[in-house]
């Protein structure tokens, strides 16, 4: 079939524009605009193939308003030179005087394979003739717009440049309207050496309509350039990516003269007055959902850091921190291979008030996508009382120099780290519940639930005995479970303590005191590093020396126990003094039978040495359950059926004795497995 080839040609107000019926076309550097088919149900296209043509090239072609913008048949396929822009004439289109403006976009954009007709070899324009863009000049009130930048996925500017070249007073309206309620206009900056030479106008903006409307008079000539004009920066933000949305600005109320020129990515591209043009949102980045402002961050808990994506071709998500309002973001938190959205975050030990979040999505290609957090959001570090950004055994020492002497206190930030439970209380649970997360693998500060409880509460016991100074107290807890630690306060003046002593030293439990006013004093007993706790059953756990007999009696107890568990049971106002054991007593182990375990109950009347052994059936010694020096009181012992080598014994009937200075006593006990 015969290939035609039209070149550097003209087709306007015509019927059909150009098409290609029973012969091939080749179409380059010509414009086709302005032609409506006159009468018939069904207008031709601008640019059309039928019975079985083809269009071979269709590049460098000026193709604009044909048949109510029907410019191209569907099939056919547009150069990536072409254009859909006014031409812009400069003469009489009525007398048939088709010369391009030197301002029209047609200007040296046609085929440079075509000969040129410019003197110097320059690039031909598109269309029937030539002329030099040299000779453009700008016109009167014209108004430069975008392209749209993004500050971030939910931020966007626009900018508008207001430019009037002659010496008359021109009134410039910039109407916008956008189409997605998720959009909110925020502000806008007015820009420019010659920004008093104009007098600005902004009409107020109306969210709820999705509308506002900017102005501009000029007074006195203006430079001939958008970019020493007057320069306005709209800026708005948005609660979504703006996926489909777009900003439009309505060009019906340029004066008379006045045109638009809409910015693109490549060039500048000319609209006339009565028409919208519209950016479409494509934002570059992905976008961050949590977190997003606020928040409130705990060091060592684990929090979910989560994000949305643009499409599912996501090689992989790097997500960074800043600390400093996101002028840098320079740790890197996660590389997250994948098209996941989300990952938990073992919060760093830090105390910031000014964080965010940045994502930064790698495509296909190399395209990046990136987004951070809306609003800034904290990290305390709750426990980090000497505030070197990690939480150990430091940090244990200090929370318990602060609740028994506080007067030394040495970590500088104790004030606003030690409620290490979050309960807004601070005492030795605080110190439980950090020892256990730093040595026991714990819950970290500040857990979203509180530790449970057990069905009983232990109980705190007092006793007095005589002593060479004065008189002694001895303080004694009784519980069915072992206890982490305790926190006892005393009406007693500290002047009136001549000593203070942890009865069993054997254990790594630690005591410490203080005075916490004139008349009161504070004790604790716990192990720092966790490993060791108070026992079962009733133990003498702190012997107090006084000065003065006559206090014994006359004073309040309260106080704290701890469980494993980080649980708090509390003492209150306990006044009642019990009696030491007037006799020695060994009591029926309990359970008897049993399995694997029993408990054994002994009463001493006095301190002594004290000598508590297992034998089998034939009297042969099996293990040894006390061997040591014990004051006055009531103690519990276990055996858990194991052999001093720690062999499980077999069952049968075993026997235990109680030897304390002239006090020997032997009862019966079975094993059964």
């Amino acid at each position: 079939m015969t290939t035609n080839v039209v070149v550097n040609n003209l087709a306007t107000e015509g019927g059909a524009g150009v098409g290609a019926r029973r012969a091939d076309l080749d179409l380059r550097s010509n414009i086709v605009v302005n032609n409506q088919r006159a009468g018939g149900a069904n207008p031709l296209f601008g640019v059309y193939a039928s019975e079985s043509s083809l269009i071979t090239t269709n590049d460098y072609n000026g193709v604009f308003a044909n048949a109510g913008g029907q410019n191209y048949n569907p099939d056919i396929v547009v150069g990536a030179h072409s254009l859909s822009a006014d031409p812009q004439f400069a003469g009489d289109t009525a007398c048939a005087s088709f010369a391009l403006d030197p301002c029209s976009p047609f200007v040296d954009r046609g085929d440079p394979s075509v000969a040129p007709l410019e003197a110097g070899g320059a690039q031909s324009d598109i269309g029937i003739a030539d002329i030099s863009a040299e000779d453009c000049e700008y016109r009167s009130n014209r108004v430069w717009v975008g392209p749209v930048s993004y500050i971030d996925c939910s931020r966007f500017r626009v900018p508008v440049w207001f430019v009037n070249d002659i010496d008359v007073v021109a009134a410039i309206a910039v109407p916008l309207r956008w189409s997605s309620s998720q959009v909110v206009y925020d502000s806008i900056r007015w820009q420019g050496s010659r920004v008093n030479d104009w007098e600005i106008n902004l009409a107020t903006a109306n969210n709820a309509n999705r509308t506002l409307l900017i102005g501009a008079t000029r007074f006195e000539a203006a430079p001939t350039s958008p970019d020493s004009g007057l320069l306005c920066q709209l800026f708005f933000h948005s609660q979504d990516l703006l996926e489909g949305a777009n900003v439009c600005f309505d060009t019906t109320f340029i004066p008379p003269g006045g045109e638009f020129v809409f910015a693109d990515i490549d060039a500048r591209t000319l609209y006339p007055s009565y028409q919208t043009h519209c950016f479409d949102f494509a934002p570059p980045c992905a976008r961050v959902n949590i977190p997003n402002g606020d928040e409130l961050y705990v060091g060592h808990n684990i929090e979910t850091l989560a994000w949305k994506l643009l499409s599912d071709d996501v090689d992989s998500t790097v997500v960074r921190l800043s600390t400093d309002g996101g002028a840098a973001f320079n740790t890197v938190l996660q590389t997250v291979v994948g098209p996941d959205t989300a990952f938990a975050w073992n919060v760093p030990v830090l105390w910031e008030e000014d964080c965010r979040v940045q994502v930064t999505q790698f495509r296909p290609g190399g395209i990046v996508e990136q987004d951070q957090s809306d609003a800034m959001f904290a990290l305390h570090s709750i426990g980090d009382v000497d505030c070197s950004n990690q939480l150990n055994i430091v940090d244990v020492l200090c929370l318990i120099n602060h609740i028994f002497s506080p007067v030394t206190d040495p970590c500088d930030c104790v004030e606003r780290a030690k409620d290490a439970n979050c309960d807004t209380k601070f005492n030795i649970v605080d110190v439980v519940h950090l020892v256990n997360f730093i040595f026991s693998s714990g819950p970290a500060p500040c857990p979203d639930i509180p530790p449970a409880g057990k069905l009983t509460t232990p109980t705190l016991a007092l006793a007095t005995a005589p002593s060479e100074n004065g008189d002694e107290i001895i303080l004694s807890t009784n519980s069915d479970f072992e206890l982490a630690a305790v926190e006892i306060d005393l009406t007693i003046p500290a002047r009136m303590v001549s000593k203070i002593d942890l009865l069993d030293k054997e254990t790594g439990l630690q005591l410490y005191w203080g005075a916490t006013g004139d008349n009161s004093i504070k004790i604790g007993v716990i192990d720092p590093t966790g490993q060791s706790a108070i026992a079962v059953g009733a133990v003498n756990l702190i012997r107090i020396e006084l000065t003065d007999k006559s206090l014994i009696g006359n004073y309040n107890v309260s106080g704290i126990a701890v469980d494993r568990d980080a649980a708090e049971y509390s003492f209150t106002s306990l006044r009642t003094v019990s009696v030491l054991p007037t006799n020695y007593r060994l009591e029926q182990n309990q359970p008897n039978p049993f399995n694997p375990a029993t408990s054994i109950t002994y009463a001493l009347p006095m301190a002594g040495r004290v000598e508590l052994m297992i034998f089998n059936i034939l009297g042969n010694p099996v293990r040894t359950i006390v061997d040591a020096t014990m004051p006055a009181g009531t103690y519990v012992a276990k055996w858990d059926g194991r052999s001093e080598s720690n062999e499980t014994m077999p069952s049968g009937v075993y026997f235990y004795r109680l030897k304390t200075g002239s006090f020997e006593e032997t009862k019966k006990m079975l094993l059964l497995k």
